[in-house]
């Protein structure tokens, strides 16, 4: 049986250790330099649209110049000495520009506000400059020898990348080198594009300022100093930073002073490479050249229908006029429906009347003005249905009224209604005693 003592002890154990490590410490202060960066940014994105209303003309690309700008300057009494510690011998130039600006005059509290955002900014630039100031030193004292070998700002952001340095210790410098591009290298893997060089490392200056035909092998050599360079900052903790800068850096020197290969140059912009070469596909040529739908072609009602001999064949029938030659057309003198005689045929039947011959539908007598009583009648010549009396008859149930005589008792029911029939229990209905 497990002893929940030891084993709680021991999961305690565990995670102070986790807790204790720099590393943590590390990953919060990278993270928050990047917050940092994100929020400056966007506040400083305000503020130039905010402040284009009161200054359209003033064009500073520096964030923090453009902010101490804010602060200090004023349209209604611009001061040149203090605008020109900030933007040097632009001063007179933007001094200018504000006498003749378009924007609008606002009242002193509206500037006061974006100077205080701008104020803000500032001190979120300052805070960040502290945070680098305070990481830098973590690092080295983390992992010396890859503050060294790389930047301190790059070093933190492999380790926060990789997990930790514990991590970062067992990975290969293949994984090193391609660190930070894990989305363009599942892409390669599932798709086939092309795989990534670098990853983190680009940062380095001897990678981003290099050409780009130079720079895998360039990656490829830092990722193999750093690799050593971490598992001596996580085991042996000797300093052998500098051998391994040497040597990284005369490695590089010998890859850039190397001749472009051919069709490539030292010069070359880094624009994305296609996939696949493109292939020029064969174009066929059209087997006839005739006129295309909507050209100059000759349409169906202009061309001429009757200018080939349509009789020449013998027809089935005998010798009967043809669609387009003698016969009259749709629309034209050719006798209609109603024009051609209708009786000059013998029917079947004898000579009965034909259809032109009956009076129309309107002319002739309706149902009610023909005479009813006009032939004999099956089983006699008896009364029609108007002209029959309604009560000569015996009715089921005794003599009861029939409808349009006088009321008379008797009937079906012996004079009660329906529900009346039913017993003392109620005088309403049948149909209004059920429950709902």
């Amino acid at each position: 049986m497990v002893d929940q003592r030891r084993f709680l002890e021991k999961a305690r154990m565990g995670v102070r250790k986790a807790l204790v490590s720099r590393d943590n410490i590390l990953f919060h202060t990278v993270a928050s330099i990047d917050d940092i960066n994100k929020t400056a940014n966007l506040l400083f994105e305000r503020l130039v649209e905010w402040y284009g209303v009161y200054f359209p003309e003033l064009k500073i690309s520096e964030a923090d110049t453009f902010c101490k700008f804010v602060v200090a300057f004023d349209k209604d009494a611009p001061s040149e000495a203090a605008i020109r510690s900030i933007v040097g011998d632009k001063a007179p130039f933007i001094i200018d520009k504000a006498k003749s600006s378009m924007g609008m005059k606002t009242s002193q509290t509206d500037l006061d506000e974006m100077k205080n955002m701008a104020r803000q900014i500032l001190s979120l630039y300052e805070l960040r400059a502290e945070l680098e100031t305070y990481q830098q030193g973590l690092v080295s004292e983390i992992a010396p020898n890859l503050a060294y070998l790389l930047e301190p700002a790059l070093a933190a952001k492999m380790i926060a990348a990789a997990g930790g340095l514990d991590r970062l210790a067992l990975m290969p410098s293949s994984t090193v080198q391609v660190l930070g591009a894990e989305k363009a290298l599942f892409k390669h893997l599932r798709s086939g594009s092309p795989p990534p060089k670098h990853g983190l490392i680009f940062q380095h200056a001897y990678i981003s300022a290099s050409p780009k035909w130079t720079r895998g092998k360039i990656a490829r050599a830092l990722a193999t100093k750093v690799a050593i360079a971490v598992k001596a900052d996580r085991y042996t903790k000797n300093f052998i930073a500098e051998k391994l800068k040497a040597t990284f850096e005369k490695r590089a020197k010998a890859v850039l002073a190397q001749k472009p290969p051919e069709g490539r140059s030292n010069n070359e912009v880094d624009t994305p490479r296609p996939r696949f070469e493109r292939r020029e596909r064969p174009r066929f040529e059209r087997r006839e050249e005739r006129p295309r739908f909507g050209s100059d072609r000759p349409r169906f009602n202009d061309r001429p229908r009757d200018d080939r001999p349509r009789d020449d064949r013998p027809r089935e029938g005998g010798d009967r006029p043809r669609f387009g030659s003698d016969r009259p057309r749709f629309g034209s003198d050719r006798p209609r429906f109603n024009d051609r005689p209708r009786d000059d045929r013998p029917r079947e039947g004898g000579d009965r009347p034909r259809d032109n011959d009956r009076p129309r539908y309107g002319d002739r007598p309706r149902f009610n003005d023909r005479p009813r009583d006009d032939r004999p009648r099956e089983g006699g010549d008896r009364p029609r249905f108007n002209d029959r009396p309604r009560d000569d008859r015996p009715r089921e149930g005794g003599d009861r009224p029939r409808e349009g005589g006088e009321k008379r008792e008797g009937g079906r029911f012996g004079g009660k209604k329906p529900w009346e029939n039913r017993g003392e229990r109620s005088s309403k209905p049948f149909w209004k005693n059920r429950r709902r």
